[in-house]
């Protein structure tokens, strides 16, 4: 079950990237770092819960 959903949360990113880079490449790069920063409190929360 954990892995299902990391494997789901790489997938997100890797669409939302696609999607993200067309726009504008800076913007991108600030959700990114949102998103690994999201990412890490979300894994933290979710093993030691």
């Amino acid at each position: 079950m954990q892995r299902l959903l990391l494997e789901y949360r790489k997938n997100l990113l890797f669409f939302s990237y696609t999607a993200a880079v067309k726009p504008a490449h800076q913007i991108f790069n600030l959700n990114w770092m949102v998103y690994l920063y999201l990412g890490t409190i979300w894994k933290k929360l979710f093993f030691f819960y």
